[in-house]
């Protein structure tokens, strides 16, 4: 028998913006290498990409910070069914499709960012290998040092790099996304379902 549990969580609502936007959408992303959140390590950059669902043209980029737990808000955003994009600046992008902006508040969690891509070509290779190899030993603020080699953002391209790219050597983007978006209910309850 196969059981699904209901977490009911008090969740208190983002603003809306302005009329004919939809209300802010907070996302979330887990992040490698960086520790367990919530951690200064978890506050990075990131890219976020909306284009028209189902592949169509780019509509709006946006560049933010992550909170310490991995939360970042997009404000202002255009009611609209699009495709989300988000990545790190060495990360494989993620993508969730078919993404309904409207009415609602929402809660999206777009998954655990794969580490890797120094070169942004979209495959954890050995070209990526090359980046930290040939940076490998470097600190921030020292000669040689490039923040691309550096995939968990800690100052030095070291052995902890190199395991990133290890643990996710062969991989390539974008990621799609599964499960369902949390949703906030009349009751101001945030409902989803965890498997």
């Amino acid at each position: 028998m196969r059981f699904v549990n209901l977490l009911f969580i008090v969740f208190v609502a983002l603003g809306t913006s302005a009329q004919g936007d939809a209300p802010d959408v907070l996302l979330r992303v887990n992040l490698q290498g960086r520790g367990t959140a919530p951690t200064e390590a978890w506050q990075t950059a990131v890219t976020v990409l909306l284009t028209e669902s189902c592949g169509g043209p780019l509509q709006y980029i946006y560049e933010l910070n992550t909170d310490s737990t991995g939360r970042v808000v997009l404000k202002s955003l255009p009611a609209g069914i699009y495709d989300l994009r988000i990545r790190t600046r060495t990360s494989l992008i993620n993508v969730r499709h078919n993404v309904l902006l409207g009415t609602q508040t929402r809660e999206l969690h777009m998954g655990t960012l794969f580490e890797g891509d120094a070169n942004h070509d979209g495959v954890i290779d050995g070209a990526d290998f090359d980046v930290i190899k040939t940076h490998y030993g470097t600190k921030e603020d020292e000669a040689g040092y490039e923040r691309q080699a550096d995939l968990n953002d800690d100052g030095i391209v070291n052995v902890l790099d190199f395991s990133l790219l290890s643990a996710n050597f062969g991989l390539a983007g974008p990621r799609e996304t599964a499960g369902c978006p949390f949703m906030l209910a009349r009751s101001g309850t945030r409902v989803g379902a965890v498997r």
